[in-house]
């Protein structure tokens, strides 16, 4: 009877698999035309053309703008700096590169940060010259501030095609006045907001207009914050989130599920607006670099040029899958120069002799180009499930794994929710009882699980808990593979 519906799992498991991986392999990946934001944030470039920084392509000197088109590259991302107190990224320097830019044939998106220095979570200074003023005051200098930047954009000829009002504003901006107060008091904030949008819009009402938050394993805290910009009728276009494996999680999912749930929720296009990856955990400077351990890498992707374009590729991948339209990776040519030592020298798409390694927005068909090996996964589905002390393992965690398919991307919580609790067509085949009662279900699950404790009592081993172990590890290897 055990070996029979074991045959019968396996046969199941094995058709649902090779199904979905047939249907992997035959439906269109995303390609360039589709991923339509294909950008890089490269704000730290003028200071590293006056520290004459040259970069190379194929062994020879080749120019920086050349190489991104070379890189699939569509859109250049800069950031600006109210008064900077060194100058970088000030007005004139930021228009300056965004000229270039735009004679390249990139789009602009600009990135203002309504600071003197760097806007983040944790910091959301006021530029020392607004420092004194009122809430009144503060929120005209944002409008005429914003306006002005602008119209210093559009007299060089180089007007942006989408603005950032703030930069990771999560916890609000222009602090103290703009910070999001306990409980989530976000009224003051909104309105400093408000007025950045409205300055945008009513200059150039065809530019773009994006919200920029860092990715949270908190899926909620973000849909709560675009819900806030929402009720207070913030008028933007695009959703932009920051993600970095090293400082919001190594989990994929976390990326393809906020991506997924603010596409049900708003009507809005969504970019990774942030992020990069090591492709070395060396080191060419002695500046402390920002990635250097291996705790930091995701599981399948190491630190080198091909972990580091696979990372690109899958990321890409599970946004656009999920309802995003692009990637913006940051600084890819922060490089390291005697006289610009840069802690992000690991992260660049350039090896330490400044040599392009080919990165590419290009997303190749994971089945096909992916050097990640996914034999384990057929041998084990093929068997039925080879991983497991025992038959009851096996059996056990085969059949969470299948519900997991069934159920789709929320795998793991629903695929052993339906193992322990099975639909009452699936009981009636094994209580017929259940058939003509079917009231009696409930007892029909007790009986179930009273039987298997036994089983595993008998057995003198943790099944249960290695059936769960094995079945949520085949789960995640399923999800690498775009399965479930």
């Amino acid at each position: 009877m055990q070996y029979t519906v074991c045959m019968k799992i396996k046969s199941a498991f094995i058709f649902l698999f090779l199904g979905f991986l047939s249907a992997c392999k035959s439906s269109d990946v995303r390609s360039d035309s589709i991923l339509e934001y294909r950008g890089a944030d490269i704000s730290y470039f003028y200071r590293q053309e006056q520290s004459c920084v040259q970069f190379y392509s194929n062994g020879k000197e080749a120019e920086f703008f050349d190489i991104l088109k070379e890189a699939g590259v569509n859109w250049i991302r800069l950031r600006l700096w109210h008064t900077p107190s060194d100058g970088w990224n000030n007005l004139e320097k930021t228009i300056s590169v965004a000229r270039r830019a735009k004679a390249s044939g990139f789009k602009l998106l600009l990135d203002i940060h309504y600071c003197d220095s760097w806007a983040d979570p944790s910091s959301q200074s006021l530029p020392a010259e607004w420092e004194t003023y009122s809430f009144d005051r503060l929120n005209e200098a944002v409008s005429s501030y914003t306006e002005s930047v602008l119209s210093a954009f559009s007299q060089a000829d180089c007007i942006p095609d989408m603005v950032q009002t703030g930069n990771e504003i999560s916890n609000g901006m222009l602090w103290p006045y703009g910070k999001i107060k306990e409980g989530g008091d976000c009224s003051d904030f909104m309105a400093l907001l408000g007025t950045a949008v409205t300055a945008v819009r009513n200059f150039c009402p065809s530019v773009k207009i994006m919200l920029h938050i860092p990715c949270d394993k908190d899926i909620q805290r973000v849909v709560w914050w675009y819900s806030q910009a929402e009720k207070y009728c913030i008028d933007y276009d695009v959703i932009g989130l920051s993600y970095y494996s090293f400082f919001t999680g190594t989990d994929f999912s976390i990326v393809s599920d906020t991506v997924q749930n603010l596409k049900k929720q708003f009507d809005k296009e969504i970019c990774i607006a942030e992020t990069s990856y090591p492709w070395t955990l060396d080191w060419n400077d002695n500046e402390n670099n920002l990635v250097g351990l291996e705790e930091q890498l995701i599981l399948g992707f190491p630190a080198s040029r091909e972990g580091q374009q696979r990372y690109l590729n899958e990321l890409c991948r599970r946004g656009c899958s999920s309802g995003g339209s692009g990637v913006f990776w940051w600084e890819p040519q922060a490089v390291s120069s005697p006289s610009f030592p840069s802690s992000l020298e690991n992260l660049t798409w350039f090896d330490f002799n400044n040599e392009y390694l080919g990165i590419e927005f290009d997303l190749p068909q994971p089945w096909s180009e992916s050097d990640i090996s996914c034999v384990p996964l057929l041998k084990d589905s093929i068997c039925g499930g080879i991983y497991g002390s025992n038959d009851y393992t096996r059996l056990h965690s085969s059949t969470i794994t299948l519900n997991a398919v069934r159920s789709g991307r929320d795998g793991k919580r629903r695929g052993i929710l339906s193992s322990v609790f099975p639909p009452k067509k699936y009981m009636e085949n094994k209580y017929s009882y259940v058939k003509r009662h079917s009231w009696l279900l409930p007892a029909a699950w007790g009986q179930r699980i009273f039987r298997y404790i036994r089983e595993t009592a008998e057995n003198k081993d943790d099944s249960a808990a290695e059936s769960v172990k094995l079945a949520k590890k085949r789960i995640e290897l399923m999800k690498t593979y775009d399965i479930i």
